[in-house]
């Protein structure tokens, strides 16, 4: 997870250096991780979670929690790491930028499997013509007023969860009604946005939220009301906490916590490696899907994703070395995740 300025081989000491950060971070962090992953049985096992998620989805969450707490003191994360340390460096940046323009041919989706998409082209529900929704994953709105089921958004899947994340586009104006009811819909507890309102000069998202506490916005019926805005000063990074009361009438009003990242550069990477560490962190414990947006819902979703994907497949005690691996299974998921390649040399 540290950047790397140039292509040129790393030194044996260096290395060493980048294999002790590593593991020493990986140790550091392992006891906040297996509590926020495996250890909370009683979590998986509880009726709300059961009625959020299919009957068979709760049976697989607890048998994976029952393997892991049983044989958590045998559980060494160090040689994981050193594998995917060891494979990463072997490559370097030149070796791993390489890797990643080879992925993108292999990876490019067919129109056979982006039907809905296309046929929403002229329906105002997607914000770039050449970001692709894969029929397969994506999210359907069901019962939705217009009689259209679509929305640019997908699920995710990780070893904890078969819909980990929700990954989307930024809303549009014509589609934040239905931002909002795929939220209900879904139940989720906490939205990442990992993207400004307007980036060198060019609009991101639409306004979507109220942005001030006390402050209420309705969206053709939707409520939604902002109790609490704050800066989250604990994190190295420019993020900003609202907790937002949403109302669709004939269903019980919801909480939801909205996570807004502002200075992670569209194309580029953010200023702290532990940002998106500490961000996971806090939203780890839910049993809903996590909504993530950038702009395209590609680029630093596709990172933030990538990274949470590594930190449990290391808890579930599961090879991670072949990142080009993973990141083709996630774009079977949702097309061209982790868009840049300076990003992903940076963050993989």
């Amino acid at each position: 997870m540290r950047r790397r300025k140039s292509s040129s081989s790393v030194s044996s000491s260096k290395n060493s250096t980048a294999v002790d950060e590593i593991r020493a971070r990986a140790v550091k962090s392992d006891s906040h991780r297996r509590s926020n992953i495996l250890i909370p049985k009683s979590r998986v096992q509880d009726n709300a979670i059961k009625n959020s998620i299919s009957e068979s989805e709760a049976e697989y969450s607890k048998e994976r929690v029952r393997e892991d707490v049983t044989s958590s003191e045998e559980f060494n994360v160090d040689n994981l790491v050193d594998e995917w340390v060891e494979t990463t460096l072997s490559k370097g940046v030149k070796g791993l930028n390489d890797e990643f323009i080879a992925l993108q041919s292999k990876t490019k989706p067919s129109k056979n499997n982006c039907s809905t998409f296309i046929a929403n082209q002229n329906s105002g529900r997607n914000r770039y013509r050449n970001v692709v929704c894969l029929d397969q994953s994506r999210v359907k709105l069901h019962n939705h007023p217009s009689g259209n089921d679509y929305i640019h958004a997908n699920y995710i899947s990780t070893p904890f969860s078969k819909r980990r994340f929700i990954c989307t586009q930024a809303p549009l104006d014509s589609t934040i009604y239905d931002f909002w009811f795929m939220i209900v819909q879904e139940k989720v507890e906490y939205i990442i946005m990992l993207t400004n309102f307007t980036e060198k000069g060019y609009t991101k998202s639409t306004f979507y939220f109220p942005f001030e506490a006390d402050k209420t916005n309705n969206y053709n019926g939707i409520s939604v009301k902002c109790l609490m805005c704050e800066r989250r000063m604990d994190f190295e990074c420019e993020v900003w906490e609202r907790s937002l009361m949403v109302k669709l009438p004939g269903v019980q009003t919801m909480m939801v916590t909205h996570f807004h990242w502002t200075d992670w550069p569209d194309h580029g990477t953010p200023n702290s490696y532990s940002c998106p560490l500490h961000l996971l962190e806090v939203v780890r414990m839910s049993s809903s899907p996590i909504a993530l947006h950038c702009s395209a819902g590609i680029g630093r979703t596709g990172c933030l994703v990538l990274i949470e994907l590594v930190l449990e497949k290391l808890v579930f005690k599961q090879s991670c070395a072949d990142m080009c691996m993973l990141l083709a299974e996630l774009r079977k998921q949702r097309a061209n995740l982790v868009q840049n390649n300076t990003v992903r040399a940076s963050f993989a």
